[in-house]
């Protein structure tokens, strides 16, 4: 392996950005990645700036809040992807209109 994979390797670890829970001290708490004031950890917005910190959704069977983006509803287990009632076509979780064929997704 080469300088190039180290390399590689460093920026694959550093935290990203938008993930206020990476930036957390050795409190337990975070900053907020918009203005940088310190969040609690379970808040969901920054409490100066307002902020949302964690986009949620909606499990697609149980309908329980989860984080947007999942791939499986961590109460259910559910895989989180719809289908178009139109085409077939297998479409992600909070999608309005099927990318395919143009049909709305009733949610």
């Amino acid at each position: 392996m080469g300088a190039g994979m180290a390399q590689a390797v460093q920026v694959g670890m550093q935290p990203q950005a938008d993930n206020p829970w990476e930036d957390k001290d050795s409190a337990g708490s975070m900053k907020c990645p918009k203005c940088g004031a310190e969040v609690k950890p379970g808040e969901r917005f920054c409490g100066k700036c307002g902020h949302q910190l964690v986009k949620e959704s909606t499990c697609v069977k149980c309908k329980k809040p989860i984080e947007e983006g999942v791939k499986f509803c961590p109460h259910c287990g559910a895989k989180q992807t719809l289908e178009c009632p139109k085409c077939g076509k297998e479409v992600a979780s909070g999608t309005k209109f099927c990318p395919e064929c143009g049909t709305e997704l009733q949610q």
